[in-house]
């Protein structure tokens, strides 16, 4: 999920720069996944099996979750070397809309003073200093939901033209395809059943 990030790495083109003071328009992916609406949420909210999917994660894990539909997790992206990977420690809600048709996921940088949210990075990384977005999944039918996914964030250090270059338009592509690869197996397998069947009969 570099893309998580990948908006303030495009942002520094066409020269190296310090981010900390840059809030970085968003970027936007949309497509179709075969897979229920509550089915694509429990992929999306399965931060322990993320790395089976998200090929840039480098680490991810929950630090709490309060109730089912609001957890801080921390992420780190796996950015190529030279550059330190890029660590975000995040809040995401979650909302169900209209009985279920549609289920959106609020995400955002936690702040550094809140529980749980460590003092310093790990060596070799960085943490994102502004990070906010949001998925929208909405039903289609019983095996097809439509994604739209939007982010906008702040990488802090500094980012090389090259690795802008190459990342530009891979990083979500491949955010989505491995989505979609996975929302169509989660759903071969039955593998949320149950979390499915509570997500629907929640009020």
């Amino acid at each position: 999920m570099i893309a998580l990030l990948l908006p303030a790495l495009l942002a520094q083109s066409p020269s190296v720069q310090a981010a900390e003071t840059r809030d970085i328009p968003a970027f936007r992916v949309k497509g179709a996944v075969e897979a229920g609406v509550f089915e694509t949420l429990e992929v999306l909210l399965d931060i322990e099996r993320l790395r089976q999917w998200d090929t840039e994660c480098l680490a991810a894990e929950i630090i709490r979750r309060p109730s089912r539909d609001r957890m801080l997790w921390r992420y780190v992206s796996d950015v190529p070397w030279p550059v330190d990977d890029r660590e975000a420690i995040v809040w995401s809600a979650v909302t169900i809309v209209d009985g279920g048709r549609q289920v959106r996921i609020d995400f955002k940088q936690a702040g550094p003073d809140e529980p749980g949210v460590p003092a310093k990075t790990r060596p070799g990384q960085v943490r994102v200093p502004v990070l906010k977005g949001r998925w929208i999944l909405t039903a289609k039918g019983p095996a097809h939901t439509h994604v739209d996914y939007e982010a906008k964030t702040v990488a802090g250090g500094s980012v090389p033209d090259w690795l802008v270059a190459q990342m530009g338009e891979s990083s979500p592509r491949a955010l989505f395809e491995g989505l979609k690869k996975r929302a169509k197996e989660v759903h071969a397998s039955g593998l949320y059943v149950d979390q499915v069947k509570a997500w629907s009969a929640a009020p």
